[in-house]
């Protein structure tokens, strides 16, 4: 009879099915051995007969309590047949055992990673990383917890100490990268994947081409999605990410043909069926497009296929289609995180109604001198009201910069001190402020020159006071549309979350946000005694030239009649930031006007909140307050 050392030799020389056979011939010999138990199973796994191998590893660590290294066979092959938290119990009941392991450590905090436990697993790292600092794979795994965690700055701390490590591990610099860049630094999240010592990597390039993609930086990200694709043409993700920047950059008529170039690469992969729904959409093929957005693969970029989905089911007429579209997206971002945020930002625009009063106005310290460079324009309106297709009209005029929602007033603020030291600012105070704001004009405009700029950013509704207690003779355009339409597309709009854009998760968020916003602006307007000029986005669509006239004149510059072609503009502006890049490059259309009505019986609730505003601003009430 074969001897358990012959079994064992059999499977050393490789043929692990002969060990197996002998070693449950011996084991019916033998059916409580619990070395024999432990053998068999392992070979039952090596030969894909999982199941029945973690049975027998069972019985062995049933016979050998005491023994963690039965555990850790069994841990691992119920990892193999994906039953996770089984594996983990397995891991928990070896490490309780003594010297359990540094594998089966390493196992266990992986697991604990795996099933979403990142507190128990970043406690595991830390030990291990404390007795083997050398260790590259449980710093970065560590870091990874910690970024699970948010505590963004451990995360990156552990994943430095990782890529020194190993410098030519790509995967290790586009984690840090990625903890960087949530840590809000841009900068250094570019650096971390320069950093990188290895042989040319597509996954590394087509991270360096996303992040540049985002930050704007539309030349680089498209030579940094060419590079990934020198190295591995048929990168999916490169092709992918490139179309998305090709959508955004005003370049959608070359979506197709890149598409053509990437099936020429052998790329068949689903996740461009989405690509593919931009593509047909921009031809005007809607069926087609809905088709396509819908084979995509709902776990790749769920918001935008949802929102595409929602768009097109729309533009057909299928309003509950849409409705339920639109409600899914929402639901892919809404948490108790964004929840929080958007109170947060009620509660910033509550502060200013609160605050801003004519006898505050009034204790205002004098005013600053003019300052020598143009004062800007500032170009408000409540999200999704026309503020994007408005200032690509106004980029047709030389003199004009376009600032598109950079958060310069942001910094601003943070730097003063908060709305409570803006009465008492000194004349000195307001100056540096001033220089402060043009200093952040000047990082993203370099070659500003002495054009007059126009910083467009809607939600500044809300920062009125601060708008003209540091450019008291600036010009101030409304972008006006019908309040229901508005709140409508904030509900239809896939934002790039942050406190204010949460709130358009919600229904009734979003008509309370724009009920409050507006009462700050109305409040802020009175108290200071400003006439801003407004313009409504119906009357934009209707006639651009009547309509572009009057604002031209109001901010004293020169008729530009290239400003009613906006496609033009569009096309030569590049990236665009904001939600409506689509809409921007095509014809003017009037689709969207009245859309509300569609959804009226879904919009019933926050009607109430929206027909004095309708009332105010001169629109059709049409069962507003009703």
């Amino acid at each position: 009879m074969t001897s358990f050392a012959e079994a064992v030799a059999l499977f050393r020389r490789g043929d692990a099915r002969g060990a197996r056979k002998a070693g449950e011939k011996l084991l019916r010999q033998a059916p409580k051995d619990p070395q024999l138990l432990e053998f068999v199973g392992i070979m039952r796994c090596q030969t894909g007969d999982g199941v029945k191998g973690v049975a027998a590893l069972r019985a062995a660590a049933a016979a050998r309590p005491a023994n963690p290294g039965v555990r850790q066979n069994l841990a691992q092959a119920l990892v193999d047949l994906g039953r996770l938290a089984e594996a983990e119990s397995a891991c928990a009941e070896a490490a309780a055992l003594p010297d359990p392991g540094e594998r089966r450590a390493r196992l266990h905090a992986w697991l604990l990673q795996a099933l979403g436990r990142p507190a128990e697993a970043a406690r595991l790292y830390e030990a291990l990383v404390a007795r083997h600092p050398e260790d590259a794979e449980s710093w970065n795994n560590l870091g990874n917890a910690r970024r699970a965690l948010r505590d963004l700055a451990a995360a990156a701390a552990a994943l430095v100490q990782a890529a020194r490590l190993r410098p030519a591990d790509a995967a290790i610099h586009c984690n840090l990268s990625r903890a960087l860049l949530e840590a809000g630094d841009e900068e250094g999240a570019l650096a971390a994947l320069r950093a990188y010592r290895g042989p040319p990597d597509a996954g590394l390039e087509t991270e360096r081409a996303n992040l540049l993609a985002g930050a704007a930086r539309v030349e680089e990200a498209e030579r940094a999605y060419r590079a990934a694709l020198a190295v591995e043409p048929a990168s999916a993700d490169a092709w992918f990410g490139l179309g998305l920047l090709l959508e955004h950059g005003g370049r959608g008529d070359e979506v197709a043909g890149m598409l053509a170039e990437a099936d020429a690469a052998g790329v068949h992969d689903d996740s461009l069926h989405l690509l593919r729904a931009f593509a047909l959409r921009r031809e005007g093929r809607i069926e087609e497009a809905l088709a396509a957005a819908e084979a995509a693969p709902a776990d790749v970029e769920p918001a935008r296929r949802l929102q595409l989905i929602g768009e097109m089911s729309d533009r057909l007429g299928r309003a509950d289609a849409a409705w339920q579209a639109f409600a899914a997206m929402n639901e892919t971002a809404a948490d108790a995180e964004a929840e929080a945020g958007a109170a947060i930002y009620r509660d910033e625009v509550e502060q200013v109604i609160a605050t801003v009063t004519p006898a505050w106005a009034a204790s205002w310290t004098p005013p600053a001198p003019p300052p020598e460079r143009p004062a800007p324009i500032f170009l408000v309106g409540f999200p999704r009201s026309g503020t994007t297709l408005l200032d690509t009209m106004l980029m047709a005029n030389p003199r004009l910069l376009v600032l598109e929602e950079r958060p310069l007033w942001n910094r601003v603020i943070e730097e003063a001190g908060g709305l409570e030291r803006l009465a008492t600012l000194s004349q000195p105070e307001i100056e540096r402020l001033r220089a402060f704001y043009f200093a952040g004009v000047d990082e993203h405009a370099p070659d500003a020159g002495g054009r007059i700029p126009v910083d467009k950013m809607p939600l500044n509704l809300a920062r009125l006071p601060w708008l003209h207690r540091l450019f008291p003779e600036a010009k101030i355009i409304l972008s006006l549309r019908h309040p229901a339409d508005v709140v409508l597309s904030c509900l239809f709009t896939n934002f790039k979350l942050n406190y204010a854009m949460a709130n358009f998760l919600d229904l009734g968020d979003a008509a309370r946000l724009y009920d409050r916003v507006m009462s700050a602006w109305e409040a802020s307007r009175t108290a200071l005694g400003l006439t801003p000029h407004a313009i409504r986005y119906e009357d934009l669509i209707a006639d651009p030239d009547a309509a572009l006239r009057p604002l031209f004149a109001y901010v004293g510059l020169d008729w530009t009649p290239e400003a009613a072609d906006h496609r033009q503009a569009a096309r030569a502006r590049g990236y665009v930031a904001s939600a409506s890049y689509a809409q921007v490059t095509e014809p003017i259309y009037r689709r969207a006007e009245g859309r509300w009505t569609r959804y009226r019986d879904r919009l019933a609730p926050i009607l109430p909140i929206l027909a004095p505003w309708a009332e105010r601003f001169g629109y059709a009430l049409e069962g507003l307050d009703s």
